[in-house]
């Protein structure tokens, strides 16, 4: 009995010292094998992590709501305080809105969407109609700046632009050419929603320099119509013969037949036939006459001394004598359209030189700085040598009715005139 006792006592005794080893190697053997798996190295429970915060910050994208939803980490109720407090950046449009329901979002979450979806399809923004411009030369540069300060540049192609997408507003217009340079030409006008707006047609003015730099053009155009240097040559002399009509200051009008000659710089001759007869000439300074006229048309002769030198000074290689000349400012527009002017004034006076399509003058008006304002027509161009001679000018010395018209039927470029052919 006492060997029994004494048996479960030492059993007892040597259970307790196991118990109680264990109890001191037990955390050293956990930590040793949390360590070795890479776990946590504290005894103590895991804290559990919260979820971040997600109602404050700046106006929501869609891509953070799909994440939230997928993810089923935030409870559906901060999703949708977020929703509320911070608001969406954009409106969610009608596939994003499908989207999130495929990707299983609660429906207190879609409710929350919803008011901002259904804004999204609703809301239409107000656009302006079209503007339309138009401008002169055809090639603009236009910029457009609306009330927000915002330029948008733009070309016109055939001297057309129209423009869609517009905000109503104000808008400010600025139309430019370059190479070469014109005048900018700006305007403001009013657009509203949804009417189309049409501006009146911008005409651009030439810079000066523009204008100078045509006016050559134009002079080179009207050299190389007329034959070039050669052309020059066989214009300043020859014969002409033909019909003509004299008009008097009051009206009346007589008919003549006529033969002419000239040679350039300084002498002309028109001999006339009808009522009497009258050959007048003048060479350099000095007129020439001999006349025997009827009394009924003695009026002719003081007209035709103006005629014979208005017939002599506008013989074409004198007209390019004085738009080439030296102190003139030579201006012409640019553009393609016919007819065409050059203007070149001097100290004396200014003349306009009206060019038809084929750049041949049809007209010279020179208006003196002190007398009277003179014009020159000229019409029916036939080949003269190397040139071409037009056989209908008109003279008018003043702005009377006073006039000749002269009718070539032949014409020839004589170059030996000599000065004993204007002594008749």
């Amino acid at each position: 009995m006492h060997c029994d006792g004494a048996m479960k006592f030492f059993a007892i005794i040597a259970l307790s010292f196991c118990l109680i080893q264990v109890a001191s190697s037990g955390p050293v053997a956990t930590q040793a094998a949390l360590e070795a798996r890479g776990g946590q190295t504290t005894p103590r429970a895991r804290q559990r992590t919260r979820p971040p915060d997600i109602t404050q910050g700046p106006p929501i994208v869609f891509q953070e709501v799909v994440q939230w939803v997928e993810r089923k980490v935030i409870p559906e109720n901060r999703i949708v305080l977020a929703i509320k407090k911070r608001n969406l950046a954009a409106p969610l449009t009608d596939s994003e809105f499908d989207q999130l329901k495929a990707a299983g979002a609660p429906a207190s979450v879609l409710d929350a969407l919803r008011p901002q979806q259904v804004e999204s399809s609703n809301k239409k923004i107000k656009v302006a109609g079209p503007l339309n411009l138009t401008c002169v030369p055809a090639e603009c540069e236009v910029s457009l700046t609306d009330e927000k300060g915002k330029t948008t540049n733009y070309k016109t192609t055939d001297g057309k632009l129209t423009v869609s997408g517009l905000q109503p507003g104000t808008i400010q217009i600025q139309i430019a050419k370059h190479n070469p340079n014109y005048e900018v030409a700006t305007s403001r006008v009013l657009l509203e929603a949804d009417k189309e707006k049409t501006v009146d047609r911008f005409v651009l003015t030439p810079t000066l320099e523009t204008r100078h730099l045509f006016g050559k053009q134009r002079l080179a155009s009207l050299i190389q119509a007329l034959g070039g240097k050669e052309g020059m040559s066989d214009l300043s002399s020859g014969t002409a013969s033909g019909e003509a009509t004299i008009w008097s200051e009051d009206g009346k009008s007589t008919a003549w037949s006529i033969k002419a000659n000239w040679k350039i710089p300084g002498m002309a001759l028109m001999d006339i036939n009808g009522a009497g007869h009258e050959t007048i000439s003048v060479i350099d300074a000095s007129t020439r006459s001999k006349a025997k006229l009827k009394p009924a048309v003695a009026w002719v002769e003081p007209s035709l001394q103006d005629f014979v030198r208005l017939f002599r000074d506008f013989q074409l290689p004198n007209v390019l004598d004085i738009l080439g000349g030296n102190n003139v400012e030579l201006l012409a527009d640019p553009g393609t359209a016919t007819p065409t002017t050059i203007q070149a004034k001097n100290d004396l006076a200014v003349y306009y030189v009206t060019l038809n399509d084929q750049s041949l003058p049809t007209t010279v008006r020179c208006t003196l700085k002190v007398g009277p304002t003179r014009e020159i027509l000229y019409s029916q161009y036939k080949p003269f040598g190397r040139s071409q001679y037009p056989t209908i000018m008109q003279l008018k010395p003043d702005s009377s009715q006073r006039a000749i018209q002269m009718r070539f039927a032949k014409i020839a470029a004589v170059p030996g005139l000599t000065e004993q052919d204007f002594r008749k």
